[in-house]
């Protein structure tokens, strides 16, 4: 091969490399997504989003730093014998301004699950309600709801060390508003909470798929019944059987069943005809912090004054 073939060779162009040609694909594609994101943030929708975003994560972190919750407690009454056994514990939440309604408390833990605070305000929510529910009778446990995320954190574990009152009157709400992915780590994670005296519950039973999955994996202490179950149990056959299979479900497993939402006489008289442990809802008591109210509710029992009411009530 002459000289000029060899320079006629090399001043051919050579075919880059497979991992030069994927690098170069990999540049391409970040460059494009920064260009689309930093579109994205320029546009009014985008601005929108972004600015909504921070003042979420600012009005959480007020939250967070100011404590600026109230903790209300709705009772939970037992049926065979109408007296107060328990009670729900609540957040509610100021209006932003004050010309406007509070906020709902689904919205506002919503929101701190968006910009990733869900766990901590959830935590803020139980210091809150164990320190609150050192005001009630002694003889009452206490709910509180977690989710799946919260039970898994070590801040609960730390919550309920430091709280007063005695952790066998603590519930555990577990709610299923997120899916869980790893039932094994949930169902240890279950374990090391009730060495400390806790008991559990499962949240919103008969609402989904994922509650009865927990209740399967969880072997909780307490079912509680969602309210869209209870709701016209008492004219409806297909809500009738479907507590009545809880309850027996219940039975086996060594759990009570708590039915949510009763709002009126004659749901009330269904769940006790069912078998159903305990209620709450509307009919029994609003949810409070008006300890006078409370008084009254464990002197008498709320349900002295629905005795004389007829069915239709």
């Amino acid at each position: 091969m002459t000289n000029a073939d060899r320079l006629r060779r090399d001043a051919r162009p050579r075919r880059p490399s497979t991992d030069v040609v994927l690098s170069l694909l990999g540049l391409a594609a970040c460059s494009l997504l920064t260009a689309w994101q930093r579109g994205r943030e320029r546009s009014p929708l985008g601005r929108y989003e972004t600015r909504r975003q921070a003042g979420v994560s600012a009005r959480i972190g007020g939250l967070l730093t100011t404590a600026d919750l109230r903790i209300v407690f709705q009772p939970i009454i037992a049926t065979e014998t109408g007296r107060l056994v328990g009670a729900e514990a609540l957040s509610r939440f100021e209006a932003i301004h004050p010309a406007d309604l509070p906020e709902p408390p689904d919205a506002v833990f919503a929101d701190a699950a968006i910009v990733g605070l869900g766990v901590e305000l959830e935590l803020l929510a139980v210091r809150c309600a164990l320190l609150a529910a050192e005001a009630l009778p002694q003889d009452l446990y206490v709910s509180l709801n977690v989710s799946p995320a919260a039970l898994l954190s070590p801040g609960l574990t730390d919550c309920l060390l430091r709280s007063t009152l005695p952790l066998n009157r603590v519930v555990l709400e577990i709610t299923e508003h997120v899916s869980v992915t790893d039932y094994d780590v949930l169902a240890a994670r279950a374990h090391e909470v009730r060495a400390l005296g806790v008991r559990l519950a499962v949240d919103d039973a008969g609402a989904g798929f994922a509650s009865f999955r927990h209740i399967l994996r969880l072997a909780p202490e307490y079912i509680k019944l969602d309210r869209t179950l209870i709701e016209d149990i008492s004219v409806d056959p297909a809500r009738r059987a479907l507590a009545a299979a809880v309850v027996l479900f219940a039975f086996e497993m060594g759990s009570e069943v708590v039915a949510e939402g009763v709002e009126t006489l004659a749901e009330l008289r269904t769940a006790q005809t069912l078998g159903i442990d305990a209620v709450q809802g509307f009919l029994l008591g609003l949810p409070t912090d008006d300890w006078a109210t409370w008084a009254e509710w464990h002197s008498n029992g709320p349900l002295y004054r629905l005795r004389a009411m007829p069915a239709s009530a």
